[in-house]
């Protein structure tokens, strides 16, 4: 490895030269500084057997295949498959990873600005970079990711709509009324929502082998995925949680086990719920008549 130094008329340039198994690569620079600091990334991608260039379009491809597709539910893999597939390669196009900037990822932010999209969409996209970028990082492709460099940009708190205490004691004392003849598992799921604060996916996705009432235990180990539109054997955070049965929720429990042998605790002909119809046909509804919403 070396620096050589190039006296111009404009100012002078310096010349790093890495040199390994019989190859010779140049490239210069305007400081000092930023030589020494390619010839030591050099240097270190050798030393972790670097082969050759790596351009975007392959890196996104290995990315998602061995990475994504691995390591993430199917929602989030075909979200990052949309993202790499229609935003990243268009505007990153083939280019060498380290190649990529942070001048490069600010450019690639305000493209996206420039398109009417908002910080948090454009923080989905910077999100998605970085995580693919970090990969070749833990594998010693590249020295640093440009994304972590930039960071992402700030965004608004968004409104969030929830139902006090006191509301929702209002709530499921109307919803027992209501469905104390008919429906009754309806209210029940508002009950297993409001006091284990389960998500949607759990609780429509729960099984009985997984309510014990001697020990008054629910064992959170199953999550419904939208994208592949089946119950998972993991959760959205891939750990399996327990969740005690208060006094509240287990009577409710024991009456819809009573009704007799079932799969699902949450059912319609055996079928799993589907969260908009029942937002439209049930809950809307039901906030509506309780006096909550409008």
């Amino acid at each position: 490895m070396s620096i050589e130094v190039i006296k111009r008329d404009k100012g002078t340039l310096y010349r790093a030269v890495f040199c390994r198994d019989r190859k010779r690569v140049s490239k210069c620079f305007m400081r000092k500084l930023d030589a020494q600091r390619w010839l030591e990334q050099k240097e270190t991608l050798h030393g972790y057997g670097y082969q050759g260039k790596l351009g975007f379009i392959e890196a996104a491809r290995i990315w998602l295949e061995y990475h994504s597709k691995v390591r993430k539910g199917p929602g989030s893999f075909r979200s990052d498959i949309s993202m790499v597939e229609k935003v990243l390669i268009p505007f990153f196009g083939d280019r060498e990873l380290e190649k990529i900037t942070p001048e490069g990822v600010d450019a690639f932010v305000s493209s996206l600005i420039s398109k009417g999209l908002k910080p948090a969409t454009v923080n989905r996209h910077l999100q998605c970079l970085r995580a693919l970028l970090n990969n070749y990082v833990k594998k010693r492709r590249l020295l640093v990711n440009p994304v972590s460099l930039i960071g992402l940009l700030p965004e608004e708190d968004a409104a969030f709509d929830y139902l006090s205490v006191e509301e929702a004691n209002q709530f499921l004392a109307h919803t027992n009324r209501k469905y104390e003849t008919q429906n009754r598992w309806v209210y029940l799921l508002y009950l297993l929502a409001i006091n284990t604060g389960m998500r949607w996916g759990e609780i429509i996705a729960l099984k009985w082998d997984r309510v014990d009432l001697a020990r008054r235990l629910i064992v959170v180990s199953r999550s419904y995925c939208e994208a592949s539109r089946s119950i998972r054997e993991t959760t959205k955070g891939r750990r399996t949680r327990y969740v005690g049965i208060n006094s509240a929720l287990f009577p409710e429990l024991r009456r819809q086990q009573e009704k007799g042998p079932q799969n699902l605790v949450f059912s319609l002909n055996g079928k799993v719920l589907d969260l908009k119809n029942f937002k439209r046909d049930r809950f809307r509804k039901d906030l509506k008549e309780a006096g909550l919403r409008e």
